[in-house]
């Protein structure tokens, strides 16, 4: 979570850029001290942050990691679990099941991560139609004033639907998944999926945004404190309580 936030960078910028084109796998240079350049062709990274929810609060408040599509590619999910009591003989998950799983997913890495040949999946017109029409609902929401800190995530919706659906997809048929047709439940299944990963994006980015006013108002109130004859939005900013002149201005009315 420090190196995203940019622990390594010197320009004190989020440090995002390899994560954000190996979701698409676009061509990416990567510099290191004394290694010189490195070109990545096709980069693919699957990434699995299991954190707390402190560390989440981080991530949700960086405005680079929002607005550069780093958090809106995430698939976020707040398990809020609680305590519960134990039972002797807790089971175990079954060795069958372990062994099935470990054998379809190795497939399935060996057919088409791994594979040379690239392969298009076909949908039935229904599947495509449910795509469709999700993807046209969350242009309706954008379209329709949704909050502008929610519009990058907004834009990745339809697209995480199309993702989700292949990987359901792939679950269903393992290898022989190039040679079937996307269904209809499949594709319906890949949109309930993303629709509760929109939810819980955006309950992260109601609590950051929570976060983030209740850490500016704090920092407005200490300036206050400190000059008691008046300040300026600029005088905000400079005192990096807000990472702009234009944050600070438009804190400031809210708070008016």
């Amino acid at each position: 979570v420090n190196n995203l936030l940019g622990r390594y960078n010197k320009l004190e910028r989020s440090d995002d850029s390899l994560f954000v084109k190996a979701y698409t796998g676009e061509q990416c240079v990567v510099d290191r001290m004394g290694r010189g350049l490195v070109l990545l062709e096709h980069p693919c990274m699957t990434v699995l942050l299991m954190i707390q929810p402190d560390k989440l609060a981080s991530l949700m408040q960086s405005r680079q990691l929002k607005e550069g599509g780093f958090l809106a590619r995430c698939l976020i999910a707040q398990t809020d679990g609680e305590l519960t009591h134990l039972e002797p003989g807790v089971r175990e998950i079954a060795p069958a099941v372990r062994l099935n799983y470990t054998k379809q997913l190795t497939e399935l890495t060996n057919a088409f991560r791994l594979g040379k040949q690239r392969h298009i999946i076909q949908a039935t017109p229904e599947a495509q139609q449910i795509l469709v029409d999700y993807a046209n609902e969350v242009t309706d929401q954008r379209e329709g004033g949704s909050p502008l800190r929610i519009d990058s995530f907004l834009a990745r919706w339809a697209e995480q639907a199309g993702r989700l659906t292949v990987v359901l997809h792939g679950a269903k048929w393992c290898t022989a998944a190039a040679t079937q047709a996307v269904d209809a439940d499949t594709a319906r299944a890949g949109v309930a999926l993303a629709r509760w990963f929109g939810r819980q994006q955006k309950l992260a980015l109601d609590e950051g945004e929570d976060d983030i006013r209740a850490q500016i108002l704090t920092g407005v109130q200490n300036l206050a404190k400190q000059k008691p004859e008046g300040f300026t939005a600029r005088d905000v900013y400079r005192a990096r309580i807000c990472d702009s002149a234009d944050e600070a201005n438009r804190s400031l009315k809210v708070f008016v």
